[in-house]
């Protein structure tokens, strides 16, 4: 990986040019030779500062700036391969955001399972309803209808004013990530899978399961 340390060019009061280096840094793969940028927020003390901001010492002093990372935080799981178009692109920006937004990331989540819950067929007069028609219809089985019941609770005192305290953002945490992999896994993936591995025997055999 070759780095290059990215400058501003600037001008003084009397028109001559200089280079004052910055946080970001542009690297370049050896391998696939893509280039990708990245902040630098490796701490400065003393005069060091005058020498230029020092080489990060590991990954964790790296932010990655482009391309931009669909995923921030290692305990946010990816989200499924059968997930939704709609319900991906909402997972992905709360993704994104539940680092810096906890409560902003569980809005998006709770947004998401709704409209996972219309591409399933169901749309009651609120979440609540459509969750309890997931599991009555056999969608997915009870308990996950009641783990998923969590994003509702968390999401809407997230998107309600006024209603927001310290113990509702305790209460948040990636968890609320799998639960769309859950739903999404028995509702869409296993369905599939099983008619994958149902479509290997003949049509007689299958009428007769």
């Amino acid at each position: 990986m070759k780095w290059d340390n990215l400058s501003l060019l600037v001008y003084d009061d009397q028109g001559a040019e200089h280079n004052v280096l910055t946080r970001v840094h542009q690297a370049n793969c050896a391998s696939c030779n893509k280039d990708s940028i990245w902040y630098n927020h490796r701490e400065v003390t003393g005069w060091l500062a005058l020498q230029g901001i020092p080489r990060p010492s590991d990954n964790t002093e790296l932010l990655r700036l482009f391309p931009v990372q669909e995923v921030n935080s290692q305990d946010i799981p990816d989200y499924l391969p059968d997930t939704p178009e709609e319900v991906k692109k909402l997972y992905k920006e709360a993704a994104l955001i539940f680092e810096l937004s906890p409560r902003s990331g569980a809005a998006l989540i709770r947004l998401a399972l709704e409209k996972l819950c219309e591409h399933l067929g169901v749309k009651k007069k609120n979440i609540k309803e459509s969750i309890e028609e997931l599991a009555k219809q056999q969608i997915i089985p009870l308990r996950v209808a009641q783990a998923a019941d969590n994003i509702r609770l968390i999401g809407n005192a997230n998107v309600h004013p006024g209603i927001i305290g310290d113990e509702v953002l305790e209460d948040i945490n990636p968890a609320i990530f799998t639960y769309i992999n859950l739903i999404v896994d028995y509702a869409i993936t296993k369905p599939k899978e099983i008619d994958e591995i149902n479509s290997l025997f003949p049509e007689q055999k299958r009428a007769s399961l």
